[in-house]
């Protein structure tokens, strides 16, 4: 019973074994479930997270791999999806109409103190040339209902 105490305990006696051994296992075990043994694992596999993920479920995903700033997870998505983001123009959330979808990311994240998914965006349009005058850019139209 002390041998295992919880789940991230038998990672650790995995590790321990042999490589052969561990090459055996890997065999029997589904490319969905490998995916997030290391980083080098799911960079090269991670198109099959996408294949699980219902279209109309996508953007939800997207907003909580920024929610909770996973940086590595989201740098993957941007490098993905960037050109789509561009050409989907005139986003509407929380009845605010964002130029693009990319300005709905950069907000979202700063609505929600996502730093590190902020700045990978920051830097992504910024290797892109798009990052001069971007506060002049930034169009925002907030939609109030009247009655």
């Amino acid at each position: 019973m002390d041998l295992i105490k919880n789940n991230n305990d038998i990672f650790y006696y995995f590790e321990k074994l042999p490589f052969y051994i561990i090459n055996e296992i890997k065999k029997y075990i589904s490319n969905k479930t490998l995916i997030f043994i290391n980083r080098e694992k799911y960079i090269n596999t991670h198109y099959l997270i996408r294949q699980q993920i219902p279209v109309i479920k996508f953007e939800s995903y997207i907003r909580n791999i920024i929610y909770r700033d996973f940086d590595f997870v989201f740098r993957q998505i941007i490098q993905e999806n960037y050109l789509n983001w561009f050409q989907i123009k005139g986003y509407m959330y929380k009845n605010i109409i964002y130029k693009n979808y990319i300005y709905f990311i950069k907000g979202f994240c700063i609505e929600n103190n996502s730093e590190k998914c902020r700045i990978i965006i920051h830097d992504f349009l910024e290797k892109l040339g798009l990052c001069k005058n971007q506060h002049k850019k930034n169009i925002i139209k907030h939609i109030r209902w009247n009655h």
